[in-house]
């Protein structure tokens, strides 16, 4: 029986380190989507032209106002250009509310370079390279941010920069602020292609990674307290006769987990195990600190579910039937 158990609980271990893993991928999607940024974030994308095209000068003018608007409204501001632009991130951020700029002093039009890009190599070597800005400083040199690819720096916004199309990602969903953003692209001859508010909740909610991995975890919950039911049948006797001298279910369901509970948590905790080798097996790579944080509330998640499913099951196989009751 304690075998039984033991594997049972393993392969629900195993569904359950997949929704960890699950939460993990999708938490890392969101992520890159927003480039890290905190709070709330919302994405504009803008494409070029619309009914009433900017001038040059408008677009060169809208930097400045972009820069003043930001930081009047107490904003963050990253956006990445589409086209053929320079590979590059720029950003705006005067409350220091992006964690990876807090602490780069970078001035507007400074860069800073991501490490171990093409850009950075070269940049150590000869102090040049071909996607850097003329006549921007390379301010220095931070780690990358989730989602930024093959960009190869950050340029702080500079009030004669010109606002190019692409995805602008703010840390707010307050649609006036949005609003206000859009006028001064628009006046810049940018045209709105799409708005996505982006919290994580409702990014986490619905991802279908998260809804299949958490069906399955459920319905491996189901089997694993159908075939528990099956092995309380063998205690019906034991519980008639312990329920005869004052015995009562609940205290019984208790006392038939306290059994199972050390080879419960073991067999999860072995089915967790196996499955974040097979991940890093599979991935030829460590698993990350926040990856065996997931696991680890994976795997306290489906020990309580288990143990509460337990205890609820074996009251509904030990319990008296009416009938047993009118034949006592």
């Amino acid at each position: 029986m304690r075998l039984r158990i033991f594997i049972s609980s393993g392969l629900l271990g195993v569904l359950a380190a997949f929704v960890g893993f699950a939460f993990d991928w999708t938490t890392t999607a969101h992520a890159e989507v927003t480039y890290e940024m905190p709070g709330e974030p919302s994405t504009i994308t803008f494409g070029v032209g619309g009914e009433e095209s900017g001038t040059e000068s408008d677009a060169h003018s809208a930097g400045r106002q972009l820069r003043d608007y930001v930081e009047s409204s107490g904003l963050a501001l990253l956006i990445s250009s589409a086209g053929d632009g320079l590979p590059r991130l720029i950003a705006a951020d005067p409350t220091g509310a992006v964690p990876w700029l807090t602490g780069s002093a970078a001035h507007p039009g400074d860069v800073l370079l991501f490490t171990g890009t093409y850009s950075h190599r070269l940049w150590e070597s000869t102090g040049s390279g071909p996607f850097l800005p003329a006549a921007a400083p390379v301010q220095g040199v931070i780690p990358a941010p989730g989602g930024v690819g093959d960009l190869q720096y950050v340029q702080m916004l500079a009030d004669d920069m010109a606002l190019p199309p692409g995805t602008y990602v703010l840390n707010t969903q307050d649609q006036e602020k949005l609003n206000g953003l859009i006028a001064i692209l628009s006046a810049a001859g940018l045209r709105v292609h799409d708005t996505r508010v982006l919290p994580l909740d409702q990014f986490l909610l619905h991802d279908p990674l998260i809804g299949v991995t958490l069906t399955l975890f459920a319905f491996g919950l189901i089997a694993t307290a159908a075939h528990w039911a099956l092995l309380s049948e063998s205690m019906k006797s034991e519980g008639r006769i312990r329920r005869q001298h004052g015995a009562q279910t609940f205290n019984l369901a208790v006392r038939e987990l306290v059994h199972r509970l050390p080879w419960l948590t073991l067999g999860i905790a072995g089915g967790v195990c196996l499955a974040a080798l097979t991940v890093a097996s599979a991935g030829r790579t460590p698993l990350t600190a926040t990856q065996w944080t997931f696991l680890m509330v994976s795997w306290a998640g489906a020990a309580i579910a288990t143990m509460v499913v337990s205890i609820l099951g074996s009251v509904s196989t030990l319990r008296p039937r009416k009938g047993a009751r009118d034949a006592a």
